[in-house]
């Protein structure tokens, strides 16, 4: 009995050994090695600058002739600045409109609206391959005050109808090469000179796209309703 304890006690004392001694380098090449360093954070004042390429973009303005303000100030100091448009989509819009089996129906339509003082009335001719004409009565953000519109203009026995559009913003930008030097743009001197430019950002201009074909005639574009509002394009005939 007491040589079984002593083999036993021989064994563990063995393994202990091998694993201490012997196993150890295999547990260390078991440890997975150590993954690439991670990245210092950096501070908001050792981000590079905005506007750092060579083209630079001022804007959006939100009417040409605020641009062409800020373009004509910009050429003044030995700048060659390109205006440009862009143009985004911005929800939904209502169309109140009327339409009518002729133009001159349509016409007489809107002279008696505007005679009974109704506001924002405008017809728009058929198209090319159409009889029918369409009397514009509003364009709006809202489909609450479009149905307003609509209740009102019933009293003067008319009945419109309420088409949605797709509603687009149209902004404008200034293109312009850095100044010579590696001086920066003057934006505190162009705000003073155009007020319009105070909201406006720098930033670098937008990668120029590849040519593309000639689009096909743009469809006729009804009349804002208010100056909130964006024009869209004019609906189908079964939607007037």
């Amino acid at each position: 009995m007491k040589a079984l304890v002593l083999a036993l006690l021989f064994a563990n004392l063995a393994f202990l050994a091998y694993v201490h001694f012997v196993g150890l380098p295999a547990r260390e090449a078991a440890v997975p090695p150590p993954g690439p360093p991670i990245p210092r954070l950096q501070l908001a004042a050792e981000v590079p600058a905005l506007g750092a390429g060579r083209c630079l973009s001022i804007g959006p303005f939100g009417a040409e002739a605020d641009a062409q303000r800020a373009l004509l100030w910009l050429r003044s100091s030995r700048l060659e600045p390109r205006l440009r448009s862009a143009r985004r989509e911005d929800g939904t819009a209502y169309w109140v409109s009327l339409e009518t089996p002729t133009l001159q129906q349509a016409t007489r339509v809107a002279m008696r609206l505007r005679a009974a003082g109704v506001a924002d009335v405008e017809v728009l001719p058929p198209a090319a391959d159409a009889a029918s004409a369409v009397v514009s009565l509003g364009l709006y953000s809202e489909r609450e005050r479009a149905e307003r519109r609509l209740d009102e203009l019933r009293a003067f026995a008319v009945a419109p109808t309420i088409a949605e559009q797709a509603r687009a913003v149209v902004t404008w930008w200034i293109d312009v090469e850095r100044p010579p030097g590696g001086r920066a743009l003057d934006v505190k001197a162009l705000v003073a000179a155009v007020p319009e430019a105070r909201g406006s950002s720098v930033e670098d201009c937008p990668p120029v796209a590849p040519p593309t074909a000639a689009p096909a005639e743009a469809p006729a574009m009804p009349p804002v309703g208010t100056p909130a509002d964006a024009a869209v394009a004019r609906p189908p005939a079964a939607a007037g």
